[in-house]
């Protein structure tokens, strides 16, 4: 999280990068929604930058640079497309900065919960209990990064948790998809 606060701290100016920072934590606790971020381009554009850096972090530790940097990009994409379109389809087209801000924040914090994981993986090849227990917790961790995204949708577009989960799994599909699609295995 200081490391968080460090990037946000250099991005944007210290009172807004505290306050968006505990928005977003508060986002992943499911106390808060994307209502309650900043609507404005210039923060989205940050939060965008950010996860960008966070993601290629992440990646870098799997994949050589340049196809780390595309995977990000092309998640990146995707993300404001797949959202984009689903606000437009439901006339909310004025929730769109303050959806993504949310669920690119989102992402920058569970870049960071997997990057450690991913690097110890990389490290050992444990084997048994300690890869079942790594296993699981990866799926933990990708298990509550589709409830939250599910929690965003569920706000930005007034909905019932049912249809956000399945908005939530959708883009987490065709992200995966996409990515398999244009890189193979590298998903």
């Amino acid at each position: 999280m200081c490391a968080v606060v460090i990037v946000f701290s250099g991005v944007l100016c210290t009172n807004v990068a505290v306050s968006v920072l505990r928005i977003l934590f508060s986002v992943i606790l499911l106390k808060l929604g994307p209502e309650d971020l900043p609507g404005s381009i210039p923060v989205l554009q940050k939060i965008i930058l950010i996860n960008a850096f966070s993601g290629m972090l992440v990646l870098s530790s799997q994949l050589d640079t340049a196809l780390a940097l595309a995977n990000v990009a092309l998640d990146l994409v995707l993300t404001l497309l797949f959202s984009y379109l689903v606000l437009a389809a439901l006339n909310r087209r004025a929730r769109f900065v303050q959806t993504t801000a949310a669920i690119c924040g989102i992402g920058i914090f569970f870049h960071l919960f997997t990057w450690p994981l991913l690097l110890q993986q990389e490290l050992s090849d444990a084997g048994g209990i300690a890869r079942t227990l790594m296993a699981l917790i990866m799926l933990s961790l990708i298990s509550w990064e589709l409830l939250v995204t599910a929690h965003i949708f569920r706000r930005a577009i007034e909905s019932s948790m049912t249809s956000a989960i399945a908005l939530s799994f959708a883009l987490f599909m065709l992200s995966i998809t996409v990515s398999q699609i244009i890189f193979p295995g590298t998903s």
